[in-house]
């Protein structure tokens, strides 16, 4: 996770965070949710339509950043 790899590397904290993984981003936001926290900026990139086997769309990050405090 996320979280556990910036403990590892002594990263206490994250002001911004870019992530376009061809359709992994939900599960990397997932395993961030101790950093999120404090990311003061952050840009997804997130498809409405699948384009890879078993990735997140668009509503699925846009429903777990909104539980997160994003708006």
């Amino acid at each position: 996770a996320l979280d556990d790899w910036l403990e590892r590397e002594g990263i206490a904290r994250v002001d911004g965070m870019k992530l376009d993984t061809q359709g992994a981003e939900l599960g990397i936001l997932c395993g961030a949710r101790g950093s999120l926290g404090a990311v003061r900026a952050l840009e997804v990139e997130v498809s409405f339509n699948a384009m890879y086997e078993g990735q997140a769309l668009f509503a699925d990050a846009d429903a777990h950043l909104r539980r997160s405090g994003f708006v």
